[in-house]
């Protein structure tokens, strides 16, 4: 399987769990099912930072629904590579050569060298701008 492919299944994957995790009573504030055809444009929306949506979150939502929201809008807009990255960089393990070329390709680097420090430069600018926007 190609690289391009690998990428694409990883954020399909991560919408099908996210609709997964919306469609289930907890996530919503009455506590019954969720409609798969809101979950699925809610996930899709969110892991797309398309910011769309057809139900009000702060009503329909329950506080985990909306927390499953918030994880989703952060991982599609920090990108799906850059948080994989990150996440194996937080747990200590080496990178794989197919792993390595995926990050590249991702990050558009005509090199292997200086990506994870690029992926940790991003992280770290990243929570600069959301922790300041917290405070303002």
């Amino acid at each position: 399987m190609s690289i391009a492919r690998t990428i694409c299944l990883g954020f399909l994957t991560v919408i099908a769990v996210g609709t997964l995790l919306l469609m289930m009573p907890f996530a919503t504030s009455a506590g019954t099912w969720n409609d798969p055809i809101v979950a699925l444009f809610t996930s899709t929306s969110a892991v797309c930072v398309t910011g769309l949506i057809v139900v009000d979150t702060g009503s329909y939502f329950s506080f985990w629904g909306q927390l499953i929201i918030l994880l989703l809008i952060q991982v599609g807009g920090l990108g799906y590579m850059t948080t994989t990255t990150f996440l194996i960089l937080l747990l200590g393990r080496r990178f794989k050569l197919r792993q390595k070329f995926a990050i590249q390709e991702s990050l558009d680097r005509p090199s292997l060298q200086g990506s994870q420090n690029l992926v940790r430069s991003i992280i770290a600018t990243h929570l600069v701008f959301e922790v300041t926007g917290f405070f303002f």
